[in-house]
């Protein structure tokens, strides 16, 4: 009992932890595996793309159109970044063998070198929407950066019939951004889709995974 006294004293002083590790690496320990478990939480929606996720998306920016309500089983096709006149066409006698529409956001710098894609595109009759001239990211960008890629798009496609649809370059956008293009006559539109689906296609759209597909 006498010689246990001093071996308490000693471990009440130390502020050394019995694992042996001082208490900031355990702290650093500690917000290292939070940000982790953040980082894989939100890898996981971007991957599986949940129904309530982009519901969340809504409700942050109602300026910007997701999606639109219907209860018919349809689906709206988006294409971006063309006219590219290999890519384009394969696109297009794909949705014709299916007998499909879509919506083509196109970049008035490309329709400059691919005019008679562009017109296949109309011809076939399917809709073009504006994804700017030169497919910069505009978040941040001044009203008079983003006026000049949305006319100098416009003056490319014409006179073709183009829809008053925007897609903002790599989805980038802030508020000011849609201010500008609600000024404009323009829509935002984004989408509760995304490029990998064809290899992994959302979970609320997997027959058997919910009702809502």
């Amino acid at each position: 009992m006498l010689g246990a006294a001093p071996l308490a004293r000693t471990e009440s002083l130390s502020t050394t932890p019995p694992s042996g590790r001082k208490p900031w690496t355990r702290r650093v320990g500690r917000v290292l595996v939070s940000v982790l478990l953040v980082v894989f939480a939100a890898t996981g929606v971007v991957v599986t793309q949940p129904a309530w996720a982009i519901s969340l998306f809504e409700s942050a920016f109602p300026k910007v159109l997701f999606r639109v309500p219907t209860t018919e089983k349809a689906v709206a096709l988006t294409f971006d970044d063309g006219p590219l006149p290999d890519q384009t066409r394969r696109v297009l006698a794909a949705l014709a063998r299916h007998q499909a529409h879509a919506t083509f956001f196109m970049v008035g710098g490309r329709v400059n070198g691919a005019r008679d894609v562009a017109d296949e595109v109309v011809k076939a009759g399917h809709e073009i929407g504006n994804h700017s001239y030169r497919h910069g990211r505009l978040g941040g960008a001044s009203e008079a950066a983003i006026v000049d890629e949305l006319r100098l798009t416009e003056r490319s496609l014409a006179p073709r019939s183009v829809s008053r649809l925007f897609r903002p370059p790599a989805a980038v956008f802030d508020d000011a951004q849609l201010e500008v293009l609600d000024r404009h006559g323009y829509r935002a539109v984004l989408g509760s889709t995304y490029p990998f689906d064809t290899s992994r296609p959302p979970c609320w759209y997997r027959p058997g995974h919910s009702s809502e597909r």
